[in-house]
């Protein structure tokens, strides 16, 4: 059974210590934050701006376990409210087809940064659904914002990331541009006059 109450005692030098849950590791355990003082009521003040600072997640958000594939369907539908429903259903789409089937069975806690690495270097050599190549940048693009606002989601709701995406970029091919040839110069300035 979990304990309960003010986690506020009387030390042998004679201050008072208080105890405070700071954050949740990659597995689940809590990790403290202590505050002291020379009275019970002034340690008892301190732990309650401490908790405002560091507000207990629930339950549910502790468990650092919890499938990735649950983090996208609840930001999936948080998000749904903030943007528009074809860029939900292009989402929707990305998630069910690429990121839910390589990185889904992953506890979210396992999910590191090489780990996403590797699914966007692999997504982009060899992504397509048809597997007749990789995928565009634009489109890659699109996962790992979905990966990056998923995690992001999940750090929100007090939930231990390893991952660090912010830093992972797709580099976009440039372009080679063509040159028209006389023919083809000729043909463009007869249909324009």
């Amino acid at each position: 059974m979990a304990r309960t109450g003010e986690n506020i005692y009387k030390r042998k030098d004679g201050r008072w210590e208080g105890r405070y849950i700071k954050l949740y590791d990659a597995d689940g355990k809590p990790k403290y934050g202590y505050v002291y003082a020379r009275t019970y009521s002034e340690v008892k003040q301190k732990l309650a701006e401490q908790r405002c600072h560091f507000p207990p997640a629930d339950s549910a958000s502790r468990k650092t376990n919890a499938k990735y594939d649950d983090i996208l369907t609840a930001w999936l539908q948080s998000s749904r409210t903030n943007i528009k429903e074809s860029t939900f259903a292009k989402y929707s789409h990305i998630i069910d087809s690429h990121i839910r089937p390589a990185l889904g069975q992953f506890p979210l806690g396992k999910i590191s940064t090489q780990l996403v690495e590797s699914f966007i270097q692999q997504q982009l050599l060899a992504g397509r659904l048809d597997g007749k190549g990789g995928l565009s940048p634009k489109t890659v693009t699109d996962m790992l914002t979905i990966i990056k606002e998923s995690i992001g989601y999940a750090q929100d709701n007090g939930i231990a990331v390893i991952c660090n995406p912010q830093k992972i970029t797709v580099k976009k091919k440039e372009r080679e541009m063509r040159v028209l040839t006389p023919v083809e110069e000729e043909a463009l300035v007869r249909v324009l006059l």
